[in-house]
């Protein structure tokens, strides 16, 4: 296997608190000959090596942006995988050509804090050669300072509530005998949690 990577900076800081990162990656990978698993007689499992490559070469974007009480990080990734070994449809399964994700974060004064997380998940293809939809996710946190020693954190997932059961069965066949099938999205709904983080201080006395 081989690789390559090449990366480009830019940095401009106008103020302590005022600054705009972004990261540039291009990247290109390709394994020689990998070992496929293959189901044989009797249930059992092979191993062996394709006759061809798998190839991956993409992009990547990261942009982080500060602006006073504000935090934003941002990112893209193109990701063109494929299985050379295979003449049609050789796109590799479970790799979305288009992701993206940010991060906002505001502090309100001295004592909270508040977050929005999000993100995009391009269409994928499926082991049967069938496209999954795109879809999007987000999440929010709100922390509280309150006091010197203790933090409250209220953090939410999947506010959307998008799942891959909303779109298709989870598995195949019956209750009593299921075949699960490769997961492309969520499989939870909405969560929300609550934790408290105390800071302890220890003084030793020598």
């Amino acid at each position: 296997s081989y690789g390559y990577n090449a990366e480009l900076n830019y940095k401009k800081e106008w103020s302590a608190h005022r600054s705009l990162f972004i990261n540039e990656a291009l990247f290109y990978t390709q394994v020689d000959d990998p070992i496929l698993f293959q189901t044989v007689g009797g249930g059992k499992i092979a191993m062996a090596n394709a006759s061809g490559a798998l190839q991956s070469m993409g992009s990547d974007t990261y942009i982080q942006l500060q602006l006073g009480g504000w935090e934003l990080y941002a990112g893209y990734t193109y990701t063109d995988a494929r299985r050379k070994y295979l003449s049609a449809n050789s796109f590799m399964p479970l790799t979305p050509r288009h992701r993206m994700a940010y991060v906002v974060v505001k502090e309100l004064g001295e004592k909270w804090r508040i977050g929005l997380e999000g993100s995009y998940m391009g269409s994928q293809y499926r082991y049967d050669n069938t496209k999954t939809p795109g879809y999007f996710f987000a999440a929010g946190m709100i922390q509280y300072k309150a006091g010197s020693h203790i933090i409250l954190v209220l953090n939410g997932e999947n506010l959307l509530d998008y799942r891959m059961s909303k779109i298709e069965s989870l598995y195949n066949g019956s209750i009593t005998n299921p075949m699960f099938k490769p997961l492309w999205a969520p499989s939870d709904r909405r969560v929300i949690n609550l934790s408290i983080r105390w800071t302890l201080e220890l003084h030793l006395i020598m």
